[in-house]
């Protein structure tokens, strides 16, 4: 990625790698120092987190399938290209009109 002549995309990439591993690390701590040191997570907020963790799964499962879903239905029945003409209107086993369907 050149930004006034100089390549820094390598520079960019670890320096937003190194930030991204510090945040899960700090954030990672706290929570086990939370958990085990502090005494803060009962059985109640464990329960908590399960539902949490739960939930989340529910919801990627539901996105996928609806993703997966999306995409099988396009695969079987494609969109009409805009060069492709339109059908013409009918009503009834009476020939098509031409004023609005």
């Amino acid at each position: 990625m050149p930004i006034f002549g100089h390549k820094v995309g390598s520079y960019v990439f670890f320096s937003g790698l190194i930030g991204v591993l510090f945040t899960m690390f700090s954030w990672w701590s706290d929570v086990i120092n939370e958990a085990e040191v502090k005494g803060d997570h009962t059985p109640i907020v464990r329960l908590h987190h399960r539902y949490g963790m739960i939930l989340f799964i529910v919801s990627e499962v539901m996105f996928f399938v609806a993703w997966f879903w999306r995409s099988s239905i396009r695969a079987c029945f494609p969109p009409i290209s805009p060069s492709t003409p339109a059908p013409r209107c009918s009503r009834g086993f009476g020939r098509p009109r031409a004023s609005k369907c």
